[in-house]
């Protein structure tokens, strides 16, 4: 009895061993890259391929999903092996953001075409270079459906810009210029990035027009979700004034024609109106507005009667904005706003008054992904 009980210690006390080796061997192996795996594919997948055995290559594309998804290359090895098996249905491996994927393969291809192929390193470029053979192959030896042909001439590098080409043969390739559409409806609602530059015009009002119309560029960056955007604001305006006013200084009066001034501000828009196509909102911000009395060249010491050198003012403003979407991403805005501020300007020329801004705006939406 006393054997038994101690023959079952022991093969209690060696399973424990072997399980504390096993958990430890576990935690010591290294688990490759993306980049390695990657590294790999472009010697091991044209091998498979040359091999004519494609249940190893479905394998190992397999196994670069595991290791890198949602990648350029993986899409398009994925969409090769669909389309080389015509019991898997290629539509259903295609969501609405295929373009993106493409447009960006389309793009490495074109500038490997431009003897660029430095910037690639040699594994990046075996890759594409087998990529574009299989989608070759495919075109010669296989009676193609329409999206099929599509995507094999992208592949091969017979279409520059995959996108261009869908908007203009929607009807060669209806299914795909749905997809397309639903891309871009869902990259419109999902939100993102936002980024714009900005040009217009600052047109003061009642006493302020002293100062006179003047032009302005700048830059906006933040946020959006579905209807409402939230941007942090930059803008500078330029040029001197048409008419000279004066600024009180110890007791002296100068007359100035200096005026270089700008904002800072948070502003946020609320679309009322949303489309794919275009959008119209209101729009609110606050802000921090000023103005230089002297140039650049004046900052110095020997200038010191002139402080203060700005005459600043907060901003409260207030207006629409519509934007147009040439796609899912660019646009160009317009919007229009009434600013409320106060310069303080004491013992000088009155410069009581508001302002009107028009700006337009180039800008792009990126798109957030989860």
């Amino acid at each position: 009895m006393k054997a038994f009980i101690l023959c079952i210690l022991l093969l209690l006390a060696t399973v424990l061993q072997l399980q504390a080796q096993t958990v430890e061997e576990r935690l010591s192996q290294k688990k490759p890259t993306c980049r390695e795996v990657m590294t790999n594919a472009a010697s091991v997948l044209p091998e498979l391929y040359a091999q004519h055995s494609l249940d190893s290559l479905e394998k190992a594309i397999g196994f670069i999903d595991a290791s890198c998804p949602d990648i350029t290359e993986l899409f398009c090895l994925k969409t090769l092996l669909n389309i080389e098996r015509p019991s898997i249905l290629m539509p259903q491996s295609v969501d609405s953001n295929f373009i993106d994927k493409l447009n960006s393969y389309a793009a490495s291809v074109q500038l490997l075409k431009n003897h660029n192929a430095q910037v690639y390193n040699s594994d990046e470029y075996k890759l594409i270079s087998f990529i574009q053979e299989w989608a070759t192959d495919l075109l010669k030896k296989r009676k193609l459906a329409s999206g099929e042909i599509f995507f094999c001439n992208v592949l091969a590098g017979n279409i520059k810009n995959p996108e261009r080409e869908l908007l203009d043969n929607k009807e060669k390739y209806p299914e795909l210029y749905a997809l397309l559409k639903q891309g871009y409806t869902d990259a419109r609602n999902s939100g993102g990035f936002t980024s714009a530059f900005i040009a217009g015009a600052w047109m003061p009002t009642s006493d302020l027009k002293v100062l006179g119309t003047h032009p302005s560029l700048g830059i906006s960056f933040g946020g959006r979700t579905r209807n409402d955007e939230l941007d942090f604001t930059l803008q500078f305006k330029f040029l001197k004034t048409p008419n000279s006013y004066e600024i009180l200084r110890q007791n002296t009066l100068y007359s100035r024609n200096n005026f270089f001034g700008g904002y800072i501000g948070l502003d946020y828009t609320k679309y009322f109106i949303h489309t794919t196509a275009y959008e119209l909102g209101w729009l609110g911000g606050l802000g921090f507005d000023g103005f230089d009395v002297a140039s650049s060249s004046e900052y110095d010491n020997s200038n010191d009667y002139l402080k203060p050198l700005s005459i600043n003012s907060f901003n409260f403003n207030t207006g629409l904005r519509v934007n147009y979407f040439f796609n899912a991403r660019s646009f160009i805005g317009l919007q229009s706003r009434y600013n409320f501020i106060n310069y303080g300007n004491k013992g000088g020329t009155s410069l009581h008054g508001d302002a009107v801004t028009i700006d337009l705006l180039f800008g792009i939406n990126s798109r957030r992904y989860y």
